[in-house]
């Protein structure tokens, strides 16, 4: 009844093309949300970010994690955890980012209103 998963990933010292190609791809399509999310960081927006992208995005992470399970490899499941993490990280700064801004704009209202 209880079956046990293999993760599989060849031994360090023999990786295989396949695992080589596997870790340059989540490397690369993982890096590439470093960028944006010190930009929303330290801009302190994320006004041009969308909502649905990121929430379908998001979806599409947690499917391939499960992929990966399903399937034991290493670097898709590696990847798409830290992808989770860095896409889920965006999505709560833009969420943070445009409660502070709404709130910035009505009480902007209120005070030129109140003048």
């Amino acid at each position: 009844m209880g079956s046990t998963h293999k993760i599989y990933l060849s031994s360090m010292s023999s990786l295989s093309p396949i695992d080589i190609l596997g870790l340059v791809a989540g490397s690369l399509t993982t890096a590439a949300f470093v960028p944006q999310l010190l930009k929303v960081w330290i801009s302190k927006s994320a006004n041009d970010i969308s909502y649905l992208m990121f929430i379908l995005f998001i979806i599409g992470i947690v499917l391939w994690e499960i992929y990966g399970w399903e399937i034991h490899s290493m670097p898709v499941i590696l990847f798409n955890i830290i992808t989770f993490i860095l896409g889920l990280a965006i999505l709560i700064l833009k969420f943070v980012f445009d409660s502070r801004n709404n709130l910035k704009s009505k009480e902007k209202i209120i005070n030129n209103t109140s003048n």
